[in-house]
């Protein structure tokens, strides 16, 4: 299954065909989720050059911290598994949070 990054709020799920050769991950998104009445996250790895309309974290701890206070809805950031490890180190400090790994 491939993860194709709309924008902050959306999120579409393509399936390819086993035979298709998809793309190594360009971006990692964290996002808010409001499903239902609980407050809900999404980290994701995608690919594409198009992230116009993202905020590009400059900043990764601040960017959680904001993303979890409410100050900002999403952020992304160069997909890398250095950057991908240090999201789930950070992500891990706030336990309470109800994350969704879509790797």
């Amino acid at each position: 299954m491939y993860v194709q990054y709309q924008n902050r709020n959306t999120v579409r799920f393509l399936d390819l065909s086993s035979t298709q050769k998809t793309e190594e991950p360009n971006w990692i998104g964290v996002e808010i989720m409001n499903l239902s009445e609980s407050e809900q996250y999404l980290v994701e790895t995608f690919s594409g050059n198009d992230v116009t309309d993202s905020d590009i974290a400059k900043n990764l701890k601040s960017a959680v911290k904001d993303l979890f206070k409410g100050k900002r809805k999403a952020f992304v950031i160069p997909y890398s598994e250095d950057n991908l490890k240090k999201v789930k180190e950070i992500i891990a400090r706030y336990p309470d949070k109800k994350v969704n790994w879509m790797l």
